[in-house]
């Protein structure tokens, strides 16, 4: 369904608007969408999320946060650079970077965490993908490993 809370149906869309309730989030180069959180990717390289945040999925302080940003609404993914792509899964989300490496947060086996943690061994990543609780990533190998 398209729009926030899928309030729509699926042939009609809301334009996301800042906490102000006028301003359109704009600049988006990528976005990763979870079960009930979505994570953007700014052309300026900034990673922000809205939505529920009970693992740390959409970033912020820690896991449980519910103080975004007053002015913005959104909460900041702090610690990530280098990002080319986002995906989301139910309760974490996952971004990969220009070198090939790749950081996820929230719901991680049984960790939460608000803060990117960089997924060892993964090196050559080219793209990403994220399930229910399950992200896999190709790599430059041409090998997928999850």
């Amino acid at each position: 369904m398209m729009g926030p809370n899928g309030a729509n149906a699926p042939d009609a869309a809301t334009q996301i608007l800042l906490a102000d309730g006028s301003t359109p989030i704009s600049g988006i180069s990528d976005t990763g969408t979870g079960g009930q959180s979505t994570c953007f990717l700014n052309t300026t390289g900034t990673v922000r999320c809205w939505g529920e945040n009970s693992s740390g999925q959409a970033g912020g302080n820690a896991p449980g946060d519910t103080s975004p940003d007053a002015t913005t609404g959104l909460f900041d993914v702090q610690g990530l650079s280098g990002v080319v792509q986002l995906s989301g899964g139910v309760y974490f989300a996952c971004a990969r970077h220009n070198l090939g490496s790749v950081s996820c947060w929230g719901a991680l086996g049984a960790t939460s965490t608000a803060q990117p943690v960089t997924i060892a061994g993964i090196t050559d990543a080219l793209a990403i993908r994220t399930g229910k609780s399950v992200s896999c990533a190709r790599r430059a190998t041409g090998d997928v490993v999850c």
